[in-house]
């Protein structure tokens, strides 16, 4: 309920992206090596140059993307990854998680709030 892949030409715009398994380059084949963004910019001087991608690193400079270096107008890219599940802020709300899985996060709810009063009892 929470892995799912997505497809397109780098960098890849993933709106509920929470953490990437493995990004593949589908067009040439073989899995992109992850890398942080300041890894490249230190180990390259030119991070628009352009070619077979060899890395990739996740930004977020509006939504979450998957970038590759070297860039690639034509590459395509599989990623597969870890969905971010929405907050539950009311009360009508329901968990993405499937209907077994419900009464473990109310067990965790009731835990999370033993452990609050626990606590301030000693609290002055």
């Amino acid at each position: 309920w929470r892995e799912a892949s997505a497809t397109g030409v780098a960098p890849l715009t993933i709106s509920d992206l929470a953490a990437v398994e493995v990004v593949e380059n589908t067009t040439q084949g073989g899995i992109l090596t992850p890398v942080d963004f300041r890894t490249l910019a230190e180990s390259y001087s030119d991070l628009s140059a352009t070619g077979s991608p060899s890395y990739y690193y996740t930004a977020r400079p509006s939504s979450p993307e998957v970038a590759t270096y070297p860039t690639s107008s034509t590459d395509v890219i599989g990623v597969q990854y870890w969905k971010v599940t929405p907050d539950l802020s009311s009360g009508s709300d329901t968990p993405a998680s499937p209907d077994e899985a419900h009464y473990t996060i109310v067990d965790l709810a009731g835990s999370f709030t033993r452990d609050v009063n626990e606590v301030r009892k000693f609290m002055p």
